[in-house]
């Protein structure tokens, strides 16, 4: 991720092969919106759509004044392996973040690096881990989640088995599309995530555009999806270090 200044961004039909091309259409509102509980059940149900995923994106990243930009690769299977990986100009790896059940693995192969499990939150630049979780999760389900309504929106709040807060839900209730989450640890933000621009991809309403902001970090990712293929078959092989020159099949 430190090589990210000195890349010049991949074009963007190199990327990703099979990944939806044409812009697909806006999500409509719903006139006047739903229950908070349908609503939010209606949320849940389009993640739960999802059982695999590929998407190509841009991505930029600020720490501090520092700011830099990467063509990326994103893979994610059901319930429990995630992929994110970062590309130069030329068609090489310089970030690979690959989750297989328990264990994850990052790569910096141009600084010829890699890390392990928790050895990767000491170097990375971002959380990945934010970013797998935020698409693998499991639902909490309704018993620890309450859902009411704020305006034109539906909060969601969610509790740890504990009964401490572990996240709040904004979502917009006309669209039923999540705008805003906000993940905690100790009662402090750990993590802001924001999602606009959605679009419907084979019957999935997908944001193509995600901000993640990293209050005690001063750093934030904005990502832009290109492109989502939904459901697509994804070998397991594409989840390993073998599988690398694989990813952009």
């Amino acid at each position: 991720m430190r090589r990210l200044a000195t890349v010049t961004l991949l074009s963007a039909a190199a990327v990703v092969g099979g990944c939806t091309s044409l812009m697909p259409p806006a999500v409509t509102p719903r006139p006047g919106g739903g229950d908070p509980r349908a609503v939010y059940a209606s949320v849940r149900r389009n993640a739960a759509a999802v059982t695999s995923l590929r998407a190509r994106f841009s991505a930029e990243m600020r720490r501090g004044e520092e700011q830099r930009a990467a063509e990326g690769v994103l893979l994610v299977k059901k319930p429990d392996r995630f992929r994110i990986r970062l590309l130069s100009a030329f068609g090489f790896t310089i970030f690979d973040y690959t989750t297989d059940d328990a264990h994850a693995h990052m790569a910096l192969p141009l600084e010829g690096k890699e890390f392990s499990d928790a050895d990767i939150a000491v170097h990375a630049s971002f959380s990945p881990a934010e970013m797998r979780d935020l698409f693998l999760r499991d639902d909490p389900g309704e018993e620890r989640c309450i859902a009411k309504a704020r305006g034109a929106e539906t909060l969601v709040q969610c509790t740890d088995p504990d009964g401490a807060l572990e996240r709040q839900l904004f979502i917009q209730s006309d669209t039923e599309t999540l705008t805003r989450e906000i993940a905690f640890t100790d009662g402090h933000p750990r993590v802001v995530m924001e999602f606009a621009e959605y679009r419907s991809v084979s019957g999935v309403r997908l944001p193509f555009h995600i901000a993640l902001t990293y209050p005690q970090r001063n750093v934030s990712l904005q990502i832009a999806a290109r492109a989502y293929e939904v459901n697509p078959v994804l070998p397991d092989d594409l989840f390993d270090g073998a599988g690398a020159a694989a990813v952009s099949r």
